[in-house]
């Protein structure tokens, strides 16, 4: 039962399957008269600035 136990404890705390993150507070804000805008889930707060324009 010792070595399940080590083996758990291994697995749980010392050796996770997971990296499990937090998504931080990302606050934006645009101006009203940009288009092309698109918010990147993956790659947060980067944009692509060659689509972006004034109206």
């Amino acid at each position: 039962m010792t070595a399940i136990s080590e083996m758990q404890n291994l697995l749980q705390e010392d050796d996770p399957a997971a990296i499990y993150y937090v998504e931080p507070p990302w606050v934006v804000y645009f101006r009203n008269d940009v288009t092309g805008i698109f918010i990147n889930p993956v790659n947060i707060g980067t944009y692509n600035y060659w689509a972006m324009s004034r109206m």
